[in-house]
């Protein structure tokens, strides 16, 4: 086991605490987690399931855990995040196919805060996002992450601004159109 991987579960055991004390906050800390792991195992490696470990502790954080808050009508955010996932671990491309989980999750948990009948029409939005086939660039500008990074920690300390990661997930799910845009 690598250092990445014990991001990995860390980022399973915070979307645990986000049900086990019925607090969505701590989903921010899965997805601060989430972030750790992606750059460390980028940077060092990640141990030999490593890639299962991030998937399975994505699933509890980003799939489970936001579904469990919205309830029984957001099931189809449940079974598009197992699909998500179940690509991701079998499709190797440069960029992701399908709007990724996290990213999901960074728009429904803030709406949530907000209003759970928004969350949970976002999340149904999404769930055709995330089975698309539509190309999402992976972010690797390191600005850009850490920026990303700060806006996920201020919303798990007020979730007044968690707008803030909200607007950012709602520009990255948008960011094909732009891509498009400037083709023609």
């Amino acid at each position: 086991m690598k250092l990445a991987d014990v991001f990995s579960i860390l980022n399973a055991t915070f979307g645990f605490l986000a049900i086990y004390y019925h607090n969505p906050s701590f989903i921010f800390l899965a997805a601060f987690a989430d972030g750790l792991d992606g750059y460390l195992a980028r940077k060092y490696g990640s141990g030999e399931f490593g890639r299962s470990l991030d998937t399975l502790a994505d699933f509890i954080s980003f799939g489970v855990a936001p579904t469990y808050f919205l309830g029984i009508f957001a099931l189809p955010y449940l079974f598009a995040s197992i699909y998500r996932l179940a690509r991701f671990l079998n499709v190797t491309k440069e960029d992701f196919v399908g709007f990724p989980v996290t990213a999901s999750a960074m728009i429904v948990v803030p709406l949530f805060l907000h209003s759970k009948n928004l969350a949970l029409f976002a999340a149904l939005l999404l769930t055709f996002f995330m089975v698309s086939k539509i190309e999402y660039k992976k972010v690797k500008d390191a600005k850009l992450l850490s920026v990303a990074a700060i806006l996920i920690l201020l919303a798990f300390v007020d979730a007044k601004l968690s707008v803030g990661i909200l607007l950012l997930s709602v520009l990255y799910l948008l960011s094909p159109l732009a891509k498009n845009f400037y083709k023609h």
